[in-house]
C-alpha cells in the first residue's frame, strides 16, 4: 500500500477481493506496478473483510475508484458483494472478475448470470482475469474504469473558468453547452473563495455569468457561439461551395461527416447547440456496437466529433438553419446570423427535440432547479439530494440511474402504465432493483411551484391516485414562481 505524503489529497483507493491468497496476491501486485504511484492498491481475502475496508474507508472520507471481485467468493458470489458496494460508495466502479474460459461462454450459466448482474445494475462490467504478463486487455478494462471514474472525481485542466450563481438559467445553459461538447471547465459560484478571487482578477464585480479562458481573455454573460469562435472551433476560411453540408450535430450526422470525410468530400456541418444531439446528454449507452462496458453519450460524442475534424469535417457550431434555397448546381443554407453556406448536396439529420411540459411554471423555473436532458451537467451539484425525473424512455431511465449515483433518492414519474413500452429492457430490469429509485407509474405533472422555504411543490396529476410530493433538491431559487 503506497502511505499518502503530509499535506497531499490522499489517493483513491483500488480494492480487490479474492478467496485464492495466491490470485489476491498476484492481481495486488500487477494492480500496484501499473497504478500505484497514484492509487493505493488494496486486497481482502472475502466479501466481509472487504465490506469492513470499505465501510472504513468511507467512514475515514476516503474515497475508492474501483472494487474488483472474484466470481467465487468464499462467504458470498462476487456478484452479491458487489451489489452491496454502491451504497457504500456510490462512484466507485464494479468490475467481476471471472476466468479466461468462463469470459469466452464455456459455462453458458455462469455467462447468463454475469450478462444479467450488469443489466440489472449489480456491476458495471465483467472482466476476464490476466493470464499473460503484462496482460494489456485487462489494464485497458482497468484504465477505461479509472478514466471514467476520474471525469467526475478529478480535477481536469480547466480551458475555462467560470463564475455564476448556481440557480442560474443562463450559468446552466453555459455549463450544459461546455459539458456535452466535452470542454473541460470549472464552475465557481459567487460567494466561493475561489469565485470571489476570480471576480476581483476579472474586474465585474456585479456581472455572470463571467467565463476566463485558459488565455486569460475574459467574457461577459457570454453566448455559445462567442465561446465556440474564441476556442477556434469555427471554420474561419470556409469553401465557396462544399461537397456535403450536414444539418445536425447528432449521432446520424456525425457519421455521415466521419464517412463523406473519409472519402476525400469537403463536409460542413451545422449543429444548432452542442455536437451529441440528444445522446450527448445520456450519462451511459450500453447498446451501442464497438463499447461492451457502456460509454457516455457525451464520450461517445466527442469520440466521434474528433474523428470528423481529423478527416476535415468544418463544424459551424450554435449556428441554426433557417431556410434552404437552390441556386443552379448547388443548394444553399441560410443560417441564423445572417451567412450562408452552399453545398452539391445536403443531409438532413436534424434529429429530435424535447417534448416541452406545456406547464407555465414549469416554464418559469427552467434553469433554475428545472431542466430539460441536464442529469451529466447537474448531477455532481446534487448530493445528498432528492430530485424527479419525468419521462419514461431510455433518455429517462439512463438519466435515473446515473443521478441515483450522487442523490439521496431518484422518483422516476412516468405517464404511462409500465415502462416496457418505451424503454429498453435492461434498464426496466435495473430500475426495478435499483435501491434508492422509485417508479411512479401512471402519473404527470401537474404543477411546479416554489414555496417560502425554496422548496418546490410539485401537484402531480390524476394517475391511479392523486399524489403530493414535494421536490426536496431545487435549494436557493431566485424569484417567487406564479402559482
Amino acid at each position: 500500500m503506497i502511505e499518502p505524503i503530509a499535506g497531499v489529497h490522499s489517493p483513491a483507493a483500488i480494492v480487490v477481493v479474492a478467496a485464492d491468497e495466491l490470485d489476491l496476491q498476484r492481481l495486488v501486485a500487477r494492480l500496484a506496478r501499473r497504478y500505484g504511484t497514484e492509487y493505493n492498491v488494496m486486497g481482502s481475502g472475502s466479501g466481509a473483510d472487504a465490506t469492513a475496508r470499505l465501510s472504513n474507508l468511507r467512514d475515514s472520507g476516503r474515497e475508492v475508484a474501483i472494487v474488483l471481485a472474484d466470481h467465487r467468493l468464499s462467504d458470498s458470489s462476487g456478484i452479491a458483494f458487489l451489489a452491496r458496494v454502491q451504497p457504500l460508495h456510490p462512484g466507485a466502479r464494479r468490475g467481476l472478475l471471472v476466468s479466461a474460459a468462463d469470459a469466452w461462454g464455456a459455462d453458458p450459466a455462469a455467462t447468463k448470470e454475469f450478462v444479467r448482474a450488469a443489466a440489472l445494475g449489480a456491476i458495471d462490467a465483467f472482466i476476464q482475469k490476466p493470464v499473460v504478463e503484462p496482460d494489456e486487455q485487462f489494464h485497458l478494462a482497468i484504465a477505461e474504469f479509472l478514466e471514467d471514474w476520474a471525469r467526475t472525481h478529478r480535477p481536469r485542466f480547466a480551458l475555462i473558468q467560470i463564475v455564476g450563481d448556481q440557480w442560474s438559467e443562463m450559468s446552466h445553459n453555459f455549463r450544459d453547452h461546455l459539458a456535452r461538447v466535452s470542454l473541460p471547465f470549472d464552475f465557481y459560484t459567487p460567494d466561493s473563495p475561489e469565485g470571489q478571487a476570480l471576480i476581483e482578477r476579472a474586474g465585474r464585480p456585479g456581472a455572470r455569468p463571467i467565463a476566463i479562458l485558459h488565455d486569460g481573455r475574459i467574457f461577459v454573460r457570454p453566448s455559445a457561439v462567442e465561446i465556440v469562435a474564441a476556442l477556434g472551433l469555427d471554420p474561419s476560411g470556409q469553401r465557396p461551395t462544399f461537397d456535403v453540408a450536414i444539418v445536425g450535430g447528432g449521432p446520424a450526422g456525425l457519421a455521415a461527416a466521419v464517412n463523406a470525410a473519409s472519402e476525400g468530400l469537403s463536409v460542413a456541418v451545422v449543429e444548432g447547440e452542442v455536437v451529441g444531439g440528444q445522446a450527448g446528454t445520456t450519462s451511459l449507452v450500453r447498446n451501442y456496437l464497438g463499447f461492451p462496458h457502456g460509454v457516455s453519450g457525451a464520450d461517445l460524442a466527442h469520440r466521434a466529433f474528433m474523428q470528423a475534424r481529423f478527416f476535415g469535417a468544418q463544424f459551424l457550431i450554435a449556428r441554426v438553419v433557417t431556410g434552404l434555397r437552390t441556386k443552379g448546381d448547388t443548394h444553399v443554407l441560410m443560417l441564423d446570423d445572417g451567412s450562408e453556406v452552399a453545398a452539391r448536396a445536403v443531409v438532413l439529420a436534424m434529429g429530435v427535440a424535447y417534448r416541452r411540459m406545456q406547464i407555465p411554471s414549469v416554464d418559469a423555473l427552467l434553469g433554475r432547479g428545472v431542466y430539460y436532458g441536464a442529469a451529466t451537467t447537474e448531477a455532481a451539484g446534487l448530493l445528498g439530494e432528492d430530485v424527479f425525473v419525468v419521462g419514461g424512455a431510455n433518455s429517462a431511465g439512463q438519466a435515473a440511474i446515473h443521478l441515483a449515483r450522487f442523490v439521496a433518492h431518484v422518483t422516476l414519474v412516468v405517464r404511462g402504465p409500465s415502462l416496457a413500452a418505451g424503454m429498453s429492457d435492461y434498464l426496466v430490469r435495473e430500475l426495478a432493483v435499483h435501491p434508492n429509485v422509485k417508479v411512479l407509474l401512471s402519473t404527470e405533472i401537474a404543477e411546479v411551484r416554489a414555496d417560502s422555504i425554496k422548496r418546490v411543490a410539485s401537484a402531480v396529476g390524476e394517475g391511479s391516485a392523486a399524489i403530493r410530493f414535494v421536490h426536496e433538491y431545487l435549494a436557493a431559487l431566485g424569484s417567487p414562481v406564479p402559482s
